[in-house]
């Protein structure tokens, strides 16, 4: 809340005319007063204002040199310009309001405008610049603006320009409408001019044309009032006839110089340049000014601008601020600076008496007495008196008082010179008792006319007379009686802790109320008989009639009265460190009087109050004297206030809201400060506020403050509602501000209930489901056991036949291969060959279909030219298709080029569909494959088509032709999985297949497409069934090899095999390629022989007693003098596991059992051929080997590596031999002889004497060193010696290898 000093107006008032008589005095107690709120640069805004403008929100935009400020009753805020009006210190000089509630301000570099629902300035620009005006001036729906010499004409709504008026050679300053559609501007040579908006243009103008203005206003009965500035006020009728002109000449105006004015509470207010504060009642022309140079409690001689609203009128000065300027019915005198007249002579009031003429007589403390002329407001104080402490007053005579001074007595004082002289008693006792130290001596009189004294002692003193009687009651009392009513004809008194009644013609007592427990500060007795008491404790209210009592409970329950006096009217007035509260005792409510009302931070005192007979109220404290204007008291209107708009303040963020409006909250909300916007009365004014909020526990707030902070809200929706108090006391109506909802915690909200609710259900469907599960897997799992009991014995059973079936398969196939046969005998041997292939086959496509099922089977793909690699295939099919007379005829594409696509499995593709052209095509036909090109949009495919002049396909052939054990009509011809197999390999390679009838001609087509944009080099099968659907296999025909040509032989072999039959065919095929064939039939068999013959070749079976072949390969491989031996494993077991075994423990090859003995041997020559190239490559020098793909070649290459190191490392020690290697190598020298012999068939010791030889070539080509530097880095031990050997290795000296290669 900001820091607001309080200034309280004691005036001139000076009538304009001539007479003042008593009826114009009357007037003058009539006026209200007016108080005085000051905002100043200690609230945080600059010192010197130069516009306002009070909102329909009820906030107060301020205006300054500096920039723009609000003031929204509580907190000060200042508000930044936009871009390019960066300057926030821009000089504001005008602003208003439109239709719309935007607020226009006017500054140096431009004008804008305030958007609420953004709470920010927003620039008006004109022609991409902003726009300088002096002015906007809102009318209807339309906003006129100044630019220079032009008038603009604006649509409020949108913001656009729809007219404009020039008025040349004059730069436009202010502007006022005056009637429909026209309005009256002045320029900055105070010009008048009237334009007539509907016709766009200025028009002849009814006031007089010399007539000038600096400002102009026209009021609510119609008047015209025109400033012209150092000139004063002229003042027209509607008619524009002068009705009145004020100048400091011929009226109370302080100064000429009227820069704005205003109309507010009936009356005319000036602001002027020097001259203050000017206030005129045009009624009476009487007139008010408001200036430091007349009072040193107005703060202001220059006043800027002026805003009136509907409690108060807001001022503009310059170095003092804001001024808030409220009327009312109460006003504080307090003691005068230098203007004797204005105020009291001390501060402080001790007692109050008012004579019959209505005069008031004050005692003060240390300024003696005072008077205060009820009729002028005029004080008047006696210098005599001066110093004095007044405690009492008394009337003596018309002419005399008689006052009680504090520790001196008595005194006459006279009215009229202001005379004080001493009153003796006619008891010297009572005299001196008078004047008893610490004890105040307090006078009244009585009805008869008698004066009673009471101090330490009291008495009764008869003027008439001058008897003075002592006054005892028959009861303790305490000093100082205080007289505080009358009833029933007795005087009631009281001393702080009794309240009695005394009957002055019969002096009897009566005690009302005595307390010792808590002290009494002050009381009253009201017409009707009720004692008004305040203690300690509170306030009591005693019906004497009744005899009853009641407790009022003020609304600040810490809050002590001090003071009490009853009104004409009944209202209880109370004086507190608060300020005064009235009380209406029949409504039972209290309304709080405090600076703004115009009572100043005041500790009353009991004793002086006064209900003078004009009715108003004096109340009295050490702060001054408060006068309530009885006359105004119920006048003062009660303006209706709302809440229009609620300021939001969540942290940093400030938003708006209206009336009414959902707010939503989360469940866990930071707080929220919500201040409702005070409209319809003084935002300056205290008042207390109740805040009802629903749904939660003591859910009424009552503040101070006008604003409430919500910190948490339980989920659901709620109603926050208001009230304030109102001048006269009472609450307003309970006004809406917010509806707030809060939503309620994740785990409450709906959208979680239905996730659990699903979840349930959820959790028991996957439940039933995991038990049908787990049910349905049980019973999986045994028939996949059994499957897999079945498939076992069913690859156990192909394995055990591979081995037969190669000894059958290969000799047919030699036999129907040999043209010796006769052409019978051969043809019954190749259909013996043929039978034999079938059974090859179908057990090659039982393992293959496995190898699918388990997702093991991979396409090896490799580049190859399709119709090469297709004529191949078909040639092995000529002589089986001759036998019955069908003709095989090729058409090949020559737009086919290479393709990347795996050759065995297309292989098995072509056996298939070749096998059913053979079986349904009728002797003396022909087949005819072909090969073309298929495009698409995006992918290119070759078509590989066989078409026969067979039976043809029926329409449900085509169909399901290539569905598993689909047999069609022809049932006797296989087992309808061939084509399945088929399609799935084509499908693996991104290929499709399929088959249709010839349009021309019997027979029928089959087909299938692979395509170009393959780039993987192998795809994996995806895992399926197979197997468990399918026992009985149609399989395809093998391509027909030729014999292999033998070109080399080599020395020995070793064959490996527990089946003596295989061992004996074996070794007959194998002396074709070696001279010499061992054998041996277990593993363990093997070591001694190696002892004895070490072969150049071993081939072995893989399943073997005692030591398998994977054992006995991966010993040869660890022994360093048998690891150079090339190692070939066979087996009857079709499996890749099989395979990357027998390569990681060394083997050189592994084929699989039926083979092909040709194809056998050609491997085993290729192997043979290889090893003989390392002994060859390694011959002359062995500087750098690239390992082979073989893990034996590899380990080969690794010793010969090896040796090689050891040898360059050592190449310039003499000593190095076979020895020494072999030390290094960590092995005998035999051994690494037989080995290194046997790998590259040359001697250690020649191998050095060339490893030497060759470092010496390049020494002698790369370096200058001389023939004996090299010879000694060589490890030669002479030089002649090295040259000797240098010319048998090379053929020339070193000398002439040295010229011959420069």
């Amino acid at each position: 809340m900001c820091v607001i000093i309080l200034l309280i107006l004691i005036c001139t008032v000076i009538p304009v005319c001539a007479s003042a008589d008593n009826s114009s005095e009357q007037a003058i107690d009539n006026h209200p007063y007016y108080q005085y709120k000051q905002l100043s640069i200690e609230d945080g805004i600059p010192a010197s204002i130069t516009s306002l403008h009070k909102d329909s929100y009820g906030s107060l935009w301020i205006g300054t040199p500096t920039g723009l400020f609000r003031y929204n009753g509580e907190r000060i805020r200042r508000y930044h310009f936009p871009a390019p009006m960066s300057n926030d210190r821009q000089y504001v000089f005008f602003q208003s309001a439109d239709q719309q509630n935007r607020i226009w301000i006017c500054t140096t570099e431009g004008l804008c405008h305030y958007d609420m629902r953004e709470d920010s300035l927003k620039v008006m620009n004109r022609n991409g610049k902003p726009l300088k005006t002096r002015f906007v001036l809102p009318y209807n729906d339309r906003l006129l603006i100044s630019a220079n010499d032009t008038l603009l004409v604006y649509d409020s709504k949108r913001l656009k320009e729809v007219n404009h008026i020039v008025m040349p050679h004059c730069q436009l300053t202010a502007a006022i409408v005056i009637g429909k559609d026209s309005i009256l501007i002045t320029d900055n040579a105070q010009k008048i001019q009237l334009v007539d908006l509907k016709q766009g243009k200025v028009i002849k103008s009814p006031l007089p044309e010399d007539e000038k203005a600096f400002c102009m206003l026209r009021d609510s009965q119609g008047r015209l009032w025109l400033s012209h500035y150092g000139k004063g006020v002229k003042c027209f009728d509607q008619n524009y006839r002068l009705l009145h002109e004020y100048n400091s000449k011929n009226s109370a105006m302080y100064n000429d110089a009227v820069i704005q004015m205003a109309e507010w509470d009936n009356t005319i207010w000036f602001a002027s340049d020097g001259g203050g504060l000017q206030v005129i009642w045009p009624e009476t022309n009487r007139m008010q000014v408001f200036s430091n140079r007349l009072s040193d409690q107005f703060p202001a001689s220059s006043i800027a601008c002026l805003c009136p609203s509907n409690e108060n009128i807001w001022v503009g000065t310059v170095h003092e601020g804001v001024l808030n300027v409220e009327s009312g019915f109460m006003t504080t005198y307090m003691k005068a600076a230098w203007r004797k007249t204005a105020g009291l002579s001390a501060k402080c009031t001790l007692c109050l008496w008012e004579d019959t003429d209505g005069r008031i007589w004050i005692g003060t403390d240390g300024g003696g007495v005072n008077s205060y002329d009820q009729k002028t407001q005029k004080f008047t104080h006696y210098p005599a008196t001066f110093n004095e402490k007044i405690v009492s007053i008394c009337p003596l005579s018309e002419q005399e008082l008689l006052v009680s001074c504090y520790q001196k007595g008595l005194f006459r004082f006279n009215k009229k010179s202001g005379a004080l002289t001493p009153f003796v008693l006619p008891n010297p006792t009572a005299e001196q008792e008078m004047k008893d130290l610490g004890v105040p001596v307090n006078l009244w009189t009585t009805q008869n006319g008698d004066i009673e004294m009471s101090g330490k002692v009291t008495y009764r003193y008869s003027p008439a007379s001058r008897r003075l009687t002592h006054l005892q009651p028959d009861f303790e009392t305490r000093s100082s009686w205080t007289p505080i009513g009358t009833y029933n004809g007795y005087d009631v008194l009281f001393d702080r802790e009794n309240i009695f009644m005394h009957n002055p013609k019969t002096d009897e007592f009566k005690s009302i109320i005595h307390m010792e427990a808590k002290q009494m500060l002050a009381a009253e007795v009201s017409k009707d008989g009720k004692l008004w008491v305040s203690t300690t404790e509170g306030m009591e209210c005693h019906d004497l009639n009744k005899g009853y009592m009641e407790y009022i409970l003020l609304p600040d329950k810490n809050d002590i009265i001090t003071s009490i006096i009853v009104g004409n009217d009944g209202t209880v007035w109370m004086g507190s460190m608060s300020g005064i509260y009235a009380y209406n005792p029949q409504l039972k409510h209290f309304m709080l009087y405090t600076e703004m009302d115009g009572v100043m931070p005041n500790d009353f005192l009991a004793k002086p109050t006064l209900l003078s007979g004009n009715g108003n109220v004096y109340m009295g404290g050490t702060g001054g004297l408060v006068r309530i204007n009885a006359a105004q008291v119920h006048t003062k209107k009660i303006a209706h206030v709302s809440f229009p708009i609620i300021e939001l303040h969540q942290g940093e963020q400030i938003s708006y809201s209206e009336p009414g409006d959902v707010i939503k909250l989360p469940y866990q909300f930071a707080p929220i400060q919500i201040h409702p916007l005070l409209q319809g009365d003084n935002i300056m004014q205290p008042r207390m506020y109740r805040f009802f909020i629903n749904g939660v526990e003591n859910n009424v707030t009552e503040t101070a403050h006008p604003h409430f902070t919500v910190y948490s809200l339980a989920p659901g929706k709620h109603m926050l509602t208001a009230q304030c108090t109102l001048p006269n006391g009472t609450w307003c109506e309970e006004q809406i501000l917010l509806k707030l909802e809060v939503s309620p915690p994740w785990w409450r909200q709906g959208w979680f209930t239905t996730l659990c609710l699903l979840f349930t259900i959820a959790v028991i469907v996957v439940c039933f489901k995991l038990h049908s599960y787990y049910i349905k897997r049980n019973l999986q799992e045994k028939e996949r056991q059994i499957y897999k009991d079945k498939v076992r014995a069913l690859i156990n059973i192909n394995h055990e036949l591979r081995t037969p079936l190669t000894l059958i398969y290969t000799p047919l196939k030699q036999l129907a291969d040999s043209k010796l046969l006769p052409q019978g005998t051969r043809e019954n041997v190749y259909k013996a060959f043929q039978q034999a292939r079938k059974m090859k086959t179908i057990v090659n496509m039982i393992l293959n279909l496995r190898k699918m099922e388990m997702g093991k089977n991979i396409l090896h793909l490799s580049t190859a030219h399709p119709n090469e690699w297709l004529k191949d295939v078909l040639d092995s099919f000529r002589d089986e298709f001759s036998l019955r007379g069908i003709t095989l005829q090729f058409i090949p594409s020559p737009d086919v080029d290479e393709l990347l696509f795996d050759q065995i499995q297309c292989e098995i593709i072509i056996h298939n569909l070749l096998s059913n052209a053979y079986k349904f095509s009728p002797e003396n036909t022909t087949v005819t494959v072909t090969t073309e090109i298929e495009k698409t949009e995006d992918e290119k495919f070759l078509r590989i088509a066989i078409k026969d002049e067979g039976v043809g396909l029926d329409e449900n052939d085509i169909s399901n032709l290539f569905t598993r054990f689909y047999q069609g009509r022809y049932q006797n011809q296989g087992a309808g999985i061939g084509l399945s197999y088929a399609k799935q390999l084509i499908y693996l390679q991104g290929g499709r297949i399929g088959a249709y009838n010839n349009n021309e001609g019997p027979g029928a087509t089959f087909f299938f497409t692979l395509p170009y944009n393959q780039k993987a080099e192998s795809i994996a099968s995806v895992p399926q069934a197979y197997i468990n659907e399918s026992l009985d296999i149609t399989g395809g025909n093998e391509t027909n090899t030729h014999l292999p040509t033998i070109e080399h032989r080599f020395n020995s072999v070793l064959l490996v095999d527990s089946d003596p039959d295989f061992c004996l065919y074996m070794a007959e095929n194998l002396q074709v390629l070696f001279d010499n064939v061992y054998e041996a039939h277990d593993g363990m068999e093997v070591i001694p022989l190696l002892t004895t013959h070490v072969p150049q070749l071993i081939i072995s079976e893989i399943k073997l007693p005692r030591m398998n072949g994977l054992e006995l390969c991966k010993y040869i491989k660890e022994k360093p003098e048998l690891s150079h031996l090339p190692i070939v494993l066979i087996t009857s077991c079709v499996d890749d596991y099989n395979a990357e075994q027998a390569y990681n423990a060394g083997a050189e090859a592994f084929t699989t059992k039926p083979f092909d003995m040709n194809l056998l041997l050609i491997k085993l020559q290729n192997i043979m051929l290889n090893h003989n190239l390392i002994k060859n490559r390694y011959a002359p020098a062995v500087l750098q080997i690239t390992p082979s793909k073989s893990n034996a070649q590899e380990k080969n290459e690794q010793f010969l590596l090896s040796v090689t190191r050891i040898i360059n490392e050592h190449l310039n020690d003499v000593d190095m031999d076979a020895n020494f290697i072999a030390a290094e190598m960590g092995m005998s020298r035999s051994t690494l002889y037989n080995k290194l012999k046997d790998t590259m068939d040359i001697s250690l010791n020649t191998y050095i004497q060339k490893c030497r030889i060759d470092c010496a070539c390049k020494l002698l080509v790369q370096t200058s060193l001389s023939v004996i530097e090299i010879s000694e880095r060589t490890g030669f031990k002479h030089p002649r010696n090295f040259s000797t050997l240098f010319k048998n290795t090379v053929g020339v000296t070193p000398t002439v290898f040295r010229k011959n290669n420069k």
